[in-house]
C-alpha cells in the first residue's frame, strides 16, 4: 500500500528545537489523518503526597492538591502518538512522537517564566535514563495562550512612549538638572540654525554645548532624561535610542506609523516561533493555527531555510488545518486527571479556582476523553487492582487482534522498552485503548441487544484482574506474540507487508462487495467529531466506533484512586 501516510513523514520521530519547524507539518497532518490521538507527560514535580491524613480526599481536594503542584512544576517532556485506522486494511497504524519541552525563553519577550524541580521526581527521571539537560539545551519552545497575549500586550505597551513614567529631579540633583538645562540650549541652537546636520541631532555626551567626543558615552540615567525633556516640552520632535547616544529628529507621522507597524510585525513573529509547541495543542483542541507556512520551510538537520514548494505547504496545510478544525479528536491518556491539570496550566494559562470551572474549561478543549485507566479498572470495587501502564500492558500484548502496525519512520520503540520516555508511554496508551476497547467490546453485550432494564454500565463488565485470559478468539493470522505483535509489520509500499485480512474478516452490511456505509455523525458544540464507516466485523478486529453506544460507557470518565469519589466525570 502506498499513500500520503508514508509519502511525507520524516524518518526520526525524536523532535527538538532545531527540527520542530520543519517537521510541524508532517505532525499536522499526521493528526488530521489520526482516528485519535494519545499522550503522556513527565514532569519536574508531583504533588507531595500528605504523610499527616490518611482519609481519602474529595475530588475537590485532589485538584486544589494538584493545581498547586502545576502552577510550581512543569512538563519536561510530551509524548504523543497519532493512530490512523486503515479501513482497507483493518489496520492500525500508529505514529509516535517523543518531544522534550523547554521551560527557557529564548526570544527576547517582556515576559518571565518561573519554574522548579522535585527533588524525588528529577531522582526517579535520572534513574529511568532521563536526561536532564535535553528539555534546556534540545527543547522545543513553547508559549501558553496567557502567556503570549500579555507579551503582545507588553511590548505594544512599550510601544507607546506615553506610558513611561517621568524621572522627577530633585532641587539638589545639581549635575543632572545642568545636563538638562544643556540639552535644551543644544536643541534650541540645532533647531535656529541646522547645525552640524540639519535633519537630526545627536546628544552623545554629557556635556552637549562642549567639544564632543569621537566615541559616544552617554548613559542610560542621561539616555531616559533626553526622552523626558523632548517628550515633554518638543512635541514636533522625537528620540530614537542607540548605544550610548540619543538621535533626535522632526516627528513624521507616517514613518513613525510605518516604524510602529514593523515593530508589531516583529513581536508577532517573536511570539509565533516561542509559541512551538503550543500550535500542537490549538491542532489538538481545535484552536485557530495563525501560522506563517514559511515557517515550515526548515530543514530538519539544521533549522535552516530551504527551498521549497510553498504552493504545496500551503495546500498541504489547508487540508490539515481545515479537517483538524472540523473534526475534533478524541483525546486518550492514562492517568488522565492529573495530565490534564498539568495541560492546562503548561499551554492555556492559569487554572480555574474550582474543580468544577474546571471541568467546564477543560470541557470546551477536549469535548471527548478516554481515560485507559478508567477503562482496565471499571467495576473495579473497593480493592484497587494494577492498573499501571506496564502491567495493563503486560496483561495484553499478546492479544493478536485487532492487528496493529508502527510506521516505518517511527520505529524507535519497536525494538526496545523505554518506560517513563513520554513518547514511548503515549505509545502503549495507544496500544492499551486498540487492544482493551475492541476485548472489553467483544466480551460485553452489544448495547442495541440489552435487556431494556440493563444499564450502560451493566452492559458492558470490566473484570478487574486477569484481563489477558477472558474472551481470546484465535487468530490464524496472528503475528509474533509480546510488544513485537503490535510493530514486528512496518508500513511500506508493499501490500503484503500489512498481513491482508481474510474475505472472513470484512463482512459488510447487504449483498455484493465491500459497501463503506457512514455512521451518523455524532455532533457536540457544533463540530463533528468522528465519522466511523459501518462495517460488520469479526469480533477482536476492530475498536468499537466512537459516537457508539460502547463509548456511554468510557469516554470522559477519568480514574482517580485515592479520592472518596474515584472516579471524575467530564461531562456532567
Amino acid at each position: 500500500i502506498t499513500s500520503s501516510h508514508c509519502r511525507r513523514l520524516p524518518a526520526n520521530m525524536e523532535v527538538d528545537r532545531i527540527s520542530f519547524a520543519g517537521r510541524l507539518l508532517d505532525i499536522l497532518e499526521a493528526m488530521s489523518e489520526s482516528h485519535f490521538i494519545s499522550f503522556d507527560l513527565e514532569l519536574s514535580g508531583v504533588p507531595s503526597k500528605q504523610a499527616s491524613s490518611k482519609a481519602k480526599m474529595t475530588m475537590e481536594e485532589r485538584y486544589q492538591d494538584i493545581k498547586a503542584a502545576a502552577e510550581k512544576y512543569q512538563i519536561l517532556q510530551i509524548g504523543l502518538t497519532c493512530v490512523h485506522q486503515d479501513f482497507e486494511n483493518d489496520t492500525y497504524i500508529l505514529r509516535p512522537y517523543n518531544f522534550n519541552l523547554n521551560p527557557l525563553l529564548e526570544e527576547r519577550l517582556d515576559i518571565e517564566r518561573i519554574f522548579s524541580f522535585q527533588s524525588g521526581a528529577a531522582e526517579f527521571l535520572i534513574a529511568n535514563g532521563f536526561r536532564m539537560d535535553l528539555p534546556m539545551t534540545m527543547g522545543v519552545p513553547y508559549l501558553s495562550r496567557e502567556e503570549a497575549k500579555r507579551a503582545k500586550k507588553l511590548a505594544y505597551t512599550r510601544f507607546e512612549r506615553s506610558n513611561i513614567e517621568d524621572v522627577q529631579l530633585k532641587a539638589d540633583e545639581v549635575e543632572s538638572l545642568e545636563f538638562v538645562r544643556k540639552v535644551r540650549v543644544a536643541i534650541t541652537k540645532w533647531k535656529a540654525d541646522g547645525k552640524p546636520h540639519p535633519s537630526f541631532l545627536n546628544i552623545v555626551s554629557t556635556d552637549p554645548e562642549g567639544p564632543q567626543p569621537a566615541i559616544p558615552r552617554l548613559g542610560r540615567f542621561e539616555k531616559r532624561l533626553v526622552h523626558q525633556l523632548v517628550r515633554a516640552e518638543y512635541p514636533e520632535l522625537i528620540t530614537i535610542s542607540k548605544p550610548e547616544m540619543i538621535i533626535i529628529k522632526a516627528y513624521d507621522a507616517i514613518r513613525e506609523q510605518s516604524i510602529l507597524e514593523s515593530k508589531k510585525k516583529a513581536v508577532k513573529r517573536q511570539i509565533e516561533r516561542q509559541t512551538g509547541f503550543r500550535w500542537i495543542v490549538e491542532a489538538l483542541c481545535g484552536g485557530h493555527l495563525d501560522l506563517d507556512v514559511q515557517a515550515f520551510a526548515r530543514d530538519v538537520r539544521t533549522g535552516q531555510p530551504k527551498f521549497v514548494d510553498m504552493n504545496d505547504l500551503r495546500s498541504r496545510f489547508g487540508r490539515a488545518e481545515l479537517d483538524l478544525r472540523r473534526r475534533r479528536r478524541v483525546l486518550v491518556g492514562h492517568n488522565l486527571f492529573t495530565d490534564l491539570i498539568y495541560f492546562y496550566r503548561t499551554f492555556i494559562g492559569d487554572l480555574p479556582a474550582t474543580l468544577s470551572e474546571f471541568r467546564t474549561e477543560i470541557h470546551k478543549l477536549f469535548p471527548i476523553v478516554v481515560d485507559t485507566k478508567y477503562m482496565a479498572t471499571h467495576n473495579c470495587g473497593d480493592i484497587n487492582p494494577a492498573s499501571s501502564l506496564q502491567q495493563i500492558d503486560e496483561q495484553l500484548r499478546r492479544q493478536p487482534t485487532p492487528l496493529i502496525v508502527t510506521h516505518e519512520a517511527h520505529q524507535k520503540y519497536a525494538s526496545m522498552d523505554t518506560f517513563h520516555e513520554a513518547g514511548f508511554d503515549s505509545y502503549l496508551t495507544a496500544l492499551i485503548m486498540i487492544r482493551l476497547s475492541a476485548k472489553l467490546d467483544a466480551a460485553g453485550s452489544a448495547a442495541s441487544n440489552k435487556s431494556p432494564g440493563m444499564s450502560d454500565d451493566e452492559a458492558y463488565e470490566t473484570a478487574s484482574d486477569g484481563l489477558s485470559h477472558a474472551n481470546q478468539k484465535k487468530s490464524s493470522n496472528q503475528l509474533a506474540p509480546g510488544t513485537t505483535a503490535a510493530t514486528a509489520e512496518t508500513v511500506k509500499g508493499d501490500s503484503e507487508t500489512w498481513g491482508a485480512p481474510s474475505e472472513s474478516s470484512l463482512k459488510p452490511f447487504g449483498d455484493g462487495g465491500v459497501q463503506e456505509q457512514p455512521a451518523p455523525s455524532f455532533m457536540l458544540n457544533g463540530c463533528t467529531y468522528y465519522l466511523t464507516p459501518q462495517m460488520q466485523r469479526e469480533p477482536m478486529t476492530a475498536m468499537p466506533p466512537f459516537g457508539t453506544d460502547f463509548w456511554r460507557v468510557y469516554d470522559n470518565k477519568l480514574r482517580v484512586f485515592g479520592t472518596v469519589e474515584s472516579m471524575w466525570q467530564l461531562d456532567e
